[in-house]
């Protein structure tokens, strides 16, 4: 009897270690497959911005409000961008708010204003783009930005 009982607790302590292993393994296996699902997300995610800044770049409107200087023209081109902007913003929910940023301290954004009157072109993430400018710069934190979101 005292047999009988012996095996059958080294067969339930081997049988808790392979079932332990086989938990453990496939575990691992689903974190994995996590991980590589999330990377595969953002590439695409990165992918699309780089997409929408390559199309926009290239927008009539964006040129044109860029080429013009101060004019009466500009205002007709800087309203085109905006809808353009806000097209974008609405075909992508996850975009909270468009803003470009040009040389002369203007903006053009979909539903961004300034919060004072520095300059942009002294703020650290129109630095950071100006010194890489073929890098896709994704500010999502609002520190050191002089714009805000308006209502």
């Amino acid at each position: 009897m005292a047999t009988v009982l012996f095996i059958v607790v080294i067969l339930s302590v081997l049988n808790a270690k392979n079932l332990l292993f086989e938990v453990e393994g496939l575990l691992d296996r689903n974190t994995s497959q996590l991980i590589g699902q999330t990377r595969n997300s953002v590439e695409y995610y990165i992918r699309d911005l780089e997409n929408m800044i390559f199309y926009l770049s290239r927008d009539e409107n964006l040129t044109g409000y860029a080429g013009e200087g101060n004019s009466q023209s500009r205002q007709v081109y800087e309203e085109g961008l905006k809808n353009v902007l806000e097209t974008y913003a609405v075909s992508h929910t996850q975009i909270d708010g468009l803003l470009i940023a040009f040389d002369d301290n203007t903006i053009v954004s979909n539903n961004m204003v300034l919060i004072s009157r520095e300059p942009t072109t002294e703020d650290k993430w129109y630095q950071k783009a100006i010194d890489a400018p073929n890098e896709l710069h994704l500010f999502a934190k609002p520190i050191d930005r002089n714009v805000k979101k308006s209502l």
